[in-house]
């Protein structure tokens, strides 16, 4: 066995930090990130914008179409690439929003 084992086994002081930290160690799962078709990011758009083609945000105000990207990346976790893809908008312009 390794030697810290034993030392934890013989002295209670030392096996009770050791599980102190064992117990407060952070576990670093990988989080999944969920993907979204671009069937239901196109819903979301349409839901979203209250538009009946997700080419529209091309005529909205610049203040209303940023908010609505903004929406898309933060609130959504559509990628930019993403929206890009659905709405004609520019990737550049989406990164800005």
């Amino acid at each position: 066995m390794i030697g810290g084992v034993f030392l934890c086994q013989e002295n209670p002081e030392r096996k009770a930090k050791a599980e102190y930290i064992i117990s407060d160690c952070i576990c670093l799962d990988m989080n999944e990130k969920v993907r979204i078709t671009d069937e239901e990011a196109l819903s979301i758009v349409k839901s979203v914008c209250n538009v009946n083609h997700a080419g529209n945000l091309h005529t909205m105000e610049k203040g209303a179409r940023d908010s609505f990207l903004k929406i898309f990346k933060e609130q959504h976790g559509l990628s930019i690439r993403q929206i890009e893809r659905i709405t004609g908008i520019n990737r550049g312009v989406i990164l800005k929003a």
